[in-house]
């Protein structure tokens, strides 16, 4: 990774001499902000609103996991006031961008810090499985409100002349949040019945923060591309046994997992947004993870 990085940052020279720049005309009046994935873009913008320029790194519809790093996206973040990645094993090439030698002035917030994390196992072929930390944590909107909070502090610190704008911003967007919040805790009160996912479930902060049960096809946001056959026939079966009305897949997925399960059992098939990624189409309409929360209320309410 560390020699992938050392060529980028090299042709990044290049084209930044070559009159390389951004999708945005980059404004100096604003505090330039870079983030990894749209919830963190999201938060950012709510919290920021027009004192902030945003730039999200991940292609959309990308996958976090997987992204290498352009030589444009390089000299994004590094010319940035302030980076925002999740941290840990969510994103590692971050590591190799914010340890490089001319990176030492980066200003970067880990997401992940201060939020106590869940544990994901993953079954792999050379091992009996391999445990990290889910980071999924924006999955709820408790702690969407403590990240907005981290970025709300380094915006205040980045630009103190704004910074009761942007307190004033958090408080409007944390009012927003406890209202989703208290929205899911009426709904999920007292709730019996499974949810059930025929795809990845990167929801496991989700499901406790509402004491959900849940049966998904993936143990968390598995690498694999497909289930088991027992899964399979687990899934089927707790559908009928149980009268579930709504199987539910994720932005991501193909659906040809939740379109068989629901042919044979005539369940009825919905996105569950993990907001981990959106389209071009959806970024271009500025959608919000508040926008694709409330769908999930609603699909939600047709479940259970």
């Amino acid at each position: 990774m560390k020699k992938l990085i050392a060529v980028i940052l090299c042709a990044a020279v290049f084209f930044s001499f070559a009159g390389c720049s951004g999708k945005n005309v980059r404004d100096e009046n604003k505090v330039q902000i870079v983030t990894t994935i749209f919830p963190l873009y999201d938060f950012a913008r709510q919290v920021g609103g027009d004192k902030v320029q945003l730039t999200l790194i991940l292609p959309t519809g990308g996958e976090v996991h997987s992204y290498e790093p352009t030589p444009k996206d390089v000299i994004t973040i590094k010319e940035s006031d302030l980076f925002i990645a999740q941290g840990g094993d969510a994103d590692p090439w971050t590591d190799a961008v914010i340890n490089d030698a001319d990176s030492e002035k980066l200003n970067v917030l880990y997401a992940l810090e201060g939020i106590t994390l869940m544990s994901e196992e993953h079954e792999h072929p050379s091992l009996s499985s391999h445990v990290h930390m889910d980071p999924h944590v924006w999955t709820t909107p408790e702690n969407a409100g403590i990240i907005s909070e981290r970025i709300c502090d380094r915006l205040c610190a980045l630009d103190a002349e704004n910074s009761d704008y942007y307190k004033e911003n958090l408080a409007l967007y944390k009012e927003k949040l406890n209202s989703l919040d208290e929205k899911f805790t009426q709904l999920t009160k007292n709730c019996d019945k499974t949810i059930v996912f025929a795809d990845q479930f990167p929801f496991r902060y989700f499901a406790k923060e509402y004491n959900l049960k849940y049966l998904a096809a993936f143990p968390g946001c598995s690498s694999e591309s497909e289930p088991t056959a027992s899964a399979v026939a687990q899934i089927i079966d707790t559908v009928k046994k149980e009268k579930i009305p709504v199987v539910f897949y994720t932005e991501t997925s193909n659906k040809q997992l939740a379109n068989a399960v629901c042919e044979e059992t005539g369940a009825e098939k919905l996105l569950f947004h993990s907001c981990h990624s959106v389209t071009d189409d959806e970024l271009k309409s500025g959608v919000t993870y508040l926008d694709l929360m409330e769908k999930n209320y609603e699909a939600l309410k047709k479940a259970i």
